[in-house]
C-alpha cells in the first residue's frame, strides 16, 4: 500500500467506500513519507495526520494501538495490547477481525476499536500459556469475544474499556 500511495497519491482519495488502514509504525512512515523514528516519537500526531491526509480511519499498531478518524474527533487508545503481540502474523489476525466486523456492518472506527480490544485481550489470554504465535492467538479470539460479551474481563478492563485521548472513558468497544 505504501508504494501504491507513493506512486499515485490519489489512490486512497479516489475510493468510494469508508476505509480502515492498519499500519504499524514502519508502514505508516512509508505512507507519510517520513522516518519511522518520527512516527514512533509522534504517534498521536502521526495517526491523526494519516487519517486526515487519506480521509480514512487509521489503526496504528504498536505498544499502544491508536485509532484515528478524519477530522478533529478524539483518537481512541486501546488498553488491552501487550508486547507479546509483536509477532509475525499477529497483524493479520487483527486485520481479519477488523474485516469481519466491517463485513458485519460496523463503521471503520467501531470495527477498528472492537478488533483492537478483542485482539489485545486474546493476546493477553494466549500469553498466559507461553509465547504467542499467530496460530495460538487465533485460538484465543473466541474466548476473548466471550469475555467481552459476558463481562468477565480481567481486572481493570471492565471499568476502563477503551480510552479516548480527551480523557473520557467508554465501555469496551
Amino acid at each position: 500500500l505504501g508504494e501504491l500511495v507513493r506512486d499515485d497519491p490519489g489512490t486512497l482519495a479516489a475510493r468510494r467506500q469508508p476505509t480502515l488502514l492498519t499500519p504499524h509504525a514502519g508502514e505508516l512512515a512509508r505512507l507519510l513519507d517520513v522516518d519511522r523514528a518520527q512516527v514512533e516519537s509522534t504517534r498521536l500526531a502521526s495517526v491523526r495526520t494519516a487519517a486526515d491526509r487519506f480521509g480514512a480511519t487509521v489503526l496504528l499498531k504498536g505498544y499502544t494501538t491508536l485509532v484515528a478518524s478524519p477530522g478533529r474527533v478524539p483518537v481512541w487508545v486501546n488498553p488491552t495490547g501487550t508486547p507479546e503481540l509483536a509477532t509475525a502474523g499477529s497483524g493479520d489476525v487483527l486485520s481479519g477481525l477488523a474485516g469481519a466486523l466491517l463485513a458485519a456492518g460496523l463503521v471503520p472506527a467501531e470495527a477498528a476499536m472492537v478488533a483492537a480490544f478483542v485482539h489485545g485481550l486474546a493476546g493477553r489470554l494466549a500469553a498466559q500459556d507461553g509465547p504467542v504465535s499467530a496460530g495460538r492467538l487465533v485460538d484465543w479470539v473466541g474466548p476473548a469475544w466471550r469475555r467481552v460479551l459476558d463481562g468477565s474481563l480481567p481486572t481493570g478492563f471492565a471499568k476502563m474499556g477503551a480510552m479516548r485521548t480527551d480523557g473520557l472513558s467508554h465501555g469496551p468497544a
